[in-house]
């Protein structure tokens, strides 16, 4: 069973223990970086199986301020990384679906979830549109590692 909880201090040993490439890490961030990297308005979150840690990601408040691809009621996924020690078994696909029904349940105020994901990034594309999302067909080119899918889902 995947859960989603805030980031906080209990977890950090078990997120520094995670596992990634470093392909993974250039679409997202290090474990390091995932819990030293704080920025107003952006919450961070753990992804558990069970009761062990297996990914993060990251809730953007104000990505509507910083970002004019979407409305004023979006929230933004970032930064959403799964241990490579378990991926290929659809775990992906169920996180992203758990971060969606998270969100429903959680930030009610939001009428949608808005990410990008690298163009390169096939794997992840696919799984947020298979979890959901929908292409909207633009394409964002503010990021580190090329242009990006611009991808939504309504809440």
């Amino acid at each position: 069973m995947i859960t989603i909880r805030p980031q906080t201090s209990a977890f950090e040993n078990e997120i520094l223990d995670i596992q990634a490439d470093n392909e993974q890490i250039a679409f997202s961030a290090s474990p390091q970086a995932f819990l030293e990297t704080r920025v107003d308005g952006v919450l961070p979150f753990v992804i558990c199986l069970e009761h062990q840690v297996i990914g993060y990601f990251k809730l953007d408040t104000l990505l509507p301020l910083n970002q004019n691809y979407c409305p004023e009621n979006s929230v933004g996924l970032c930064t959403l990384l799964i241990d490579k020690r378990v991926q290929g078994k659809g775990l992906g696909t169920k996180s992203v679906t758990e971060v969606i029904e998270y969100v429903k349940t959680h930030f009610k105020q939001y009428d949608y979830l808005y990410l990008t994901v690298n163009c390169k990034n096939l794997a992840a594309y696919h799984c947020y549109l298979k979890s959901g999302f929908e292409d909207t067909q633009k394409l964002y080119f503010g990021g580190p590692v090329g242009p990006q899918h611009i991808m939504r889902v309504s809440l």
